[in-house]
């Protein structure tokens, strides 16, 4: 039965060649061939423009199925002869048309060329028939249509801008891996399976896209929907195809294998490459880290390894510690820049405050020392002009000298500090430029007027700053007691005081401290002249007195200064004779300084016995000033000792001060009194406070010291001088003598005694005791009574007299013995120390450097000392004089 075609049908033709623009007129055997008529129907891509506006639309499309019934009837046709266009592509067979096989004809059948007149697939309907085997390699091909270098991010945008013969080559593309699924596919340009259906399969889209008007073709991307997972790798992380393919480039030369091969061929840089070419070992000081190329990564021979790839890998802690370190650099750039030489003065100033400003907090101070932000500072302000000394940088050598006091903090910011080559030096040169008169701090604490200001070199605008800067170092340094008297001098005396003792030269820096300590204790002596008169032996600050008040704490840190200078001097007196020639007063006014000292620290005030007992009250044993007044007695007497040993000129100068002998014998009684009360009887339950006892044992400690110091003194005075034994039997003093005005000269209490035979009086009370540093006390104190009775028969007879014992001969053979025990300890202990420091010396270790060098400060005082076993010496001599005159004592 003939098939026939509908009105409906007629009607679509008849539209479409109306609408065809070729224009050209149907041939006149149109009425009665009617497959010439449908003919037509090869113009229907001129209905594109519909399809590609329902690709923008929604996936609904405009009567497919007549176009593909159309299609199938003129492709049965025997005599069917294309014209126009289609007349190239229908000389050629289509492989994947099976029209021509009855075999493959089929109800079923779909002709794949429908797919070339068609953007899109038609809307899938519900199969209801079961799914077939290959269903699973279809799904999985499937993932191929959303390729990232096809579709991108958005697939639907792709289509849209795609021209319509693209997405027709894609959909034929798809139509063919979906053909031959069921079995691994050769795609490789070689392969003789591929070559020949692919090259019909490109030239019928050529003649295709040839035929169709409209704008001009885009290229074409390179298929991948034909890849499968089968071949020589399965992995996902495959060369994606390039999307900038040229014009006249076919993508189909872009073959699977060898984007695969790529991908495959080259190896992946290693943690080590990456580490070398991100320059993760490199120096975080060098911000242009130098990249390897990929190439020279992956063409690298190995058997050599590059440098640094052995070192240890940086922990996440310390890359973020140097992350924050060189930020927190940065954030400071700004200070840095303005403490620049080229800046106006007023910008250096306020940069110099701004950084002490932030070093007063602790959370920056913390950050600083990590990110090495002192010693950049340190360089920074002195490339500033900080520190020369000019009038017109006062500001900028205040601060500076504030900023040393607040690296002193940590002992390991100012050890690194005092490293640099001019830390040292210039702080004493600084110190050497400074007086009362001249200290800018100092005239601020004073509270001078303009006026006075403006004499001392102080302008208005820099009187603003130095108070401001003054204010800081008293209330947010937290260096100073409140009470403290803030001074320029303080605060580089504060940080030298700190210093290792490796980094003081003494022939460079001892005059300049001896030169600073003799200039603050000149007022001493008068002062204490005052106070013997009435008068309070160190005013009240203000600009009537600022000439004459002293600060305790600077003379203490100048005091330790020396003694670490004297302590490292050389065995020849050369030095000490330059220092007197320096300072000719200078012991007359440590002698001041330490009745000064012992004054106040047992003034009324300061010093109140409770009512039932001898327990001092306690605002005396923990009071600062009590503490500082000690401090500085101690340190004072320790200087006297080092420049008293064995040198008959100190000894002269010290003896010729008639304060000397009254001072030395009265701190020797008054330390023997307070201590045992401190020490033998402890207070109650709930009588007094946990502090406060740990005070008293500090303060029993600290009396022990000054009674040792003071005896050492006295020994070194009599040892080089016979004259102080007849100056001695002069003196008269009360044991219970309480160091009042009257009596700092001479003890003007009631019941004075011979003050040999308060020495005496002392050595019983440790004789007594069972404490085991009494006994080296007792020892001592023997040698001492020993070398003034002898060919001195006064003082034999008042000491035999006080003496504790039933006869002479008792008497002087406990002398002896306690003085057998003393050498005996003494010569242990010098042996010990020699053998110590040639272990020391020998020892090259390089972690025992701080050791050795504290070995070399002890060598210099004790190798003085001791060296040449004077002291044993003197000792033996002691004890041989008390056995005979034991011998020759009958009662």
């Amino acid at each position: 039965m003939q098939r026939t075609y509908s009105r409906r049908g007629r009607r679509t033709v008849s539209k479409s060649a109306d609408s065809s623009p070729e224009g050209s007129p149907e041939p006149p055997q149109a009425s009665q061939q009617r497959k010439k008529r449908k003919i037509q129907v090869e113009v229907i891509s001129q209905a594109a423009p519909a399809s590609s506006t329902s690709l923008k639309g929604s996936r609904n499309h405009t009567k497919p199925d007549s176009v593909r019934q159309t299609v199938a009837t003129s492709s049965n046709a025997s005599q069917f002869k294309a014209t126009g266009p289609l007349r190239r592509a229908a000389s050629e067979r289509n492989p994947l048309d099976k029209s021509g096989d009855p075999s493959a004809e089929s109800p079923t059948t779909k002709d794949p060329l429908s797919t070339l007149f068609s953007s899109s697939e038609p809307p899938r309907r519900p199969s209801l028939s079961p799914q077939k085997s290959g269903g699973i390699v279809k799904r999985m091909l499937r993932r191929t249509r959303t390729e990232s270098s096809i579709m991108g991010s958005d697939p639907s945008a792709h289509v849209e801008d795609a021209p319509e013969e693209t997405v027709s080559i894609s959909r034929t593309s798809r139509m063919f891996g979906l053909a031959r699924a069921d079995s691994i596919i050769d795609l490789t340009l070689d392969s003789p399976s591929s070559s020949s259906p692919l090259k019909a399969v490109s030239q019928s889209q050529e003649d295709i896209l040839s035929s169709s008007p409209g704008k001009p073709a885009r290229p074409a991307l390179a298929s991948t929907s034909v890849r499968t997972y089968a071949g020589k790798s399965r992995s996902f992380l495959v060369t994606l195809p390039n999307p900038t393919l040229s014009l006249d480039q076919d993508p189909s030369q872009t073959t699977l294998d060898e984007s695969q091969g790529d991908n495959l061929e080259v190896p992946r840089e290693s943690y080590t490459d990456l580490r070398l070419r991100w320059g993760v070992d490199n120096s975080e000081d060098d911000p242009y880290v130098g990249l390897r190329s990929s190439e020279q990564n992956m063409n690298r021979i190995d058997g050599e390894l590059p440098p640094g790839i052995m070192n240890d890998l940086k922990s996440i802690s310390e890359l973020r510690s140097k992350g924050e370190s060189r930020r927190f650099l940065d954030e400071m750039g700004y200070l840095f820049e303005g403490l620049d030489l080229s800046n106006a003065t007023a910008v250096r100033r306020g940069s110099a405050l701004e950084i002490v400003t932030k070093l007063c907090d602790n959370d920056f101070a913390r950050r600083a020392k990590a990110a090495d932000f002192l010693g950049k500072a340190w360089d920074i302000l002195r490339s500033a002009g900080a520190g020369d000394g000019d009038k017109a940088r006062m500001v900028l050598d205040s601060t500076l000298a504030f900023f040393a006091a607040l690296a002193a903090r940590d002992p390991v910011d100012l050890t690194e500090l005092s490293s640099k080559p001019e830390f040292v030096d210039k702080l004493f040169d600084m110190l050497n430029k400074l007086d009362r008169s001249t200290d800018s701090l100092w005239l601020m604490s004073c509270g001078m007027t303009d006026p006075m200001l403006k004499r001392a070199g102080i302008s208005r605008t820099e009187k603003a700053l130095m108070t401001e800067l003054h204010k800081m170092v008293r209330k947010k340094g937290g260096l100073f007691l409140n009470s403290e008297i803030i001074s320029n001098r303080l605060l580089l005396s504060y940080t030298l005081a700190l210093l290792p003792r490796s980094s003081l030269v003494p022939s460079n820096h001892l005059p300049i401290i001896v030169l600073s300590l003799g200039s603050e204790l000149a007022p001493l002596p008068d002062r204490v002249s005052a106070f013997t008169s009435g008068l309070a032996l160190i005013p009240e600050l203000d600009s009537s007195t600022h000439m004459e008040v002293v600060s305790l704490n600077h003379i203490d840190n100048c005091l330790r200064l020396a003694d670490c200078c004297l302590l490292a001097r050389g065995a020849d007196g050369e030095e000490d004779i330059n220092i007197l020639q320096l300072k000719k007063d200078l012991p007359g006014t440590l002698i001041s300084l330490c009745v000064a000292a012992d004054t106040l620290s047992r003034v009324d005030e300061y010093v109140e016995y409770k009512s039932n007992g001898t327990w001092p009250c306690i605002c005396c044993l923990i009071d600062p000033n009590i503490t500082l007044a000690h401090k500085c007695l101690e340190s004072a007497l320790r200087v006297l000792i080092n420049l008293t040993h064995d040198n008959r000129d100190w000894c002269d100068r010290i003896l010729s001060d008639k304060l000397t002998l009254p001072a030395i014998l009265r701190f020797i009684v008054i330390s023997q009194r307070e201590r045992p009360s401190l020490v033998q009887s402890g207070p109650q339950d709930g009588q007094i406070a946990q502090h406060a006892e740990e005070a008293q044992q500090e303060r029993a400690a600290a009396l022990l010291d000054q009674l040792c110091l003071a005896l050492g003194l006295l020994t070194n005075l009599v040892q080089v001088t016979e004259e102080i034994k007849d100056l001695i039997s002069h003196i008269a003093l009360d044991p219970s003598c309480p160091g009042t005005q009257e009596c700092v000269f001479t003890c003007r209490c009631a019941s004075t005694q011979p003050a040999l035979s308060c020495l005496a009086h002392v050595y019983s009370q440790q004789c007594a005791s069972n404490n085991d540093l009494d006994s080296v006390v007792q020892g001592h104190m023997a040698i001492l009574i020993g070398l003034l009775i002898q060919r001195r028969p006064y003082n034999q007879a008042v000491l035999l007299d006080a003496l504790p014992g039933r006869s002479n001969r008792e008497k002087l053979h406990g002398l002896v013995e306690n003085a057998r025990d003393f050498t005996n300890f003494y010569v242990n202990f010098t042996n010990k120390v020699a053998e110590s420091q040639q272990e020391d010396l020998d020892c090259g270790n390089a972690d025992e450097a701080e050791d050795g060098r504290d070995t070399v400060d002890l060598r210099g005082s004790v190798g003085q000392v001791l060296r040449d076993t004077k002291g044993e010496t003197v000792a033996r001599d002691v004890i041989t004089f008390l056995e005979g005159l034991e011998l020759s004592t009958y009662d």
